[in-house]
C-alpha cells in the first residue's frame, strides 16, 4: 500500500512539472507524457530572450542600453510622472481628470 502512494506521488510530481514546462514554454500542443525536457528549456530560453527590453529611448532620444540601465531610466521616468509638480508637463493634463470633493 505504501509503495502505490509513493507511485502515485512520483506520478503527479511528474505531471505537475510537466504542466509547467508546457505552460513556460508556451507550446499547447506538446502531448503528455512528453519528456523532452532540452526541448523546454530550449524554448523557454528563446521566448525570455525575445521578452527581453535591452534598450530603451529616453526623453531627450538617447539610446540606453543594457538592464541596469534601462531598470533604471524606467524607474525614473514613471517615478518623475508621479511627482506632483506643476513644471512637469504631463502634471496638468493628468491633473484635470482628477474629480474635486473640496470647494475653496
Amino acid at each position: 500500500m505504501k509503495e502505490r502512494g509513493l507511485y502515485w506521488e512520483i506520478y503527479r510530481n511528474n505531471r505537475k512539472e510537466e504542466e509547467e514546462w508546457r505552460l513556460k514554454s508556451r507550446n499547447l500542443w506538446i502531448q503528455d507524457g512528453d519528456k523532452n525536457i532540452a526541448f523546454f528549456h530550449n524554448t523557454t530560453k528563446t521566448r525570455r530572450i525575445i521578452n527581453q527590453i535591452d534598450t530603451i529611448k529616453c526623453e531627450g532620444g538617447k539610446d540606453i542600453k543594457g538592464q541596469d540601465a534601462v531598470k533604471k531610466e524606467a524607474h525614473n521616468h514613471f517615478k518623475n510622472l508621479l511627482i506632483a509638480d506643476p513644471i512637469n508637463p504631463y502634471f496638468e493634463s493628468f491633473i484635470k481628470h482628477i474629480p474635486k470633493r473640496i470647494d475653496e
